[in-house]
């Protein structure tokens, strides 16, 4: 890639290897497909993006306002993939508490090996979400809550699923 002179002083070197580890973070969603950046460019876990991600950010305590461009667009790229997470997660647990209906045709093996399957999907969303709030928690270790605080989602559709 050829860099074209501007006028423009980047000091936030490894900004796209931060969206490529946010990329592989939210791709490990369940709730979202993986962008085609994060197949080509990493093959590392997410555990493995997520210690990445912390090390890179680290190196910014000292002077966060270098960050300041490029917080909003990482924000929301860590946080909508968490938001929908927790709303499904929401959604499942409203259906089940709400219609416990089981069908009697089925056997017990089958009803396990499903409950299973739901296990695994449930955790699977629960540590995806874990990774994306710890990326969260690094940014605003960085930057501050109060000013990550302004730039997250914060509508009343929001409220429900947390409580």
């Amino acid at each position: 890639m050829t860099s074209t002179p501007t006028s423009e002083s980047n000091f936030f070197v490894e900004q796209e290897e931060v969206f490529d580890l946010i990329d592989i973070l939210s791709a490990s969603s369940p709730t979202s497909p993986p962008s085609p950046s994060t197949s080509s460019t990493f093959k590392i876990s997410s555990p493995d993006a997520l210690s990445k991600f912390r090390t890179i950010l680290d190196k910014y305590l000292e002077c966060p306002t270098l960050l300041d461009p490029y917080l909003e667009t990482m924000v929301q790229r860590l946080s909508l993939p968490a938001r929908g997470i927790v709303h499904d997660l929401f959604l499942s647990q409203s259906t089940l508490d709400g219609s416990v209906e089981f069908e009697c045709e089925n056997n017990e093996e089958e009803r396990e090996g499903g409950h299973q399957n739901n296990n695994d999907i449930l955790a699977e969303k629960l540590n995806t979400l874990m990774h994306l709030f710890s990326a969260i928690y690094a940014v605003s270790k960085v930057r501050g809550r109060k000013y990550i605080q302004r730039l997250m989602p914060h509508e009343a559709a929001d409220v429900e699923p947390v409580l």
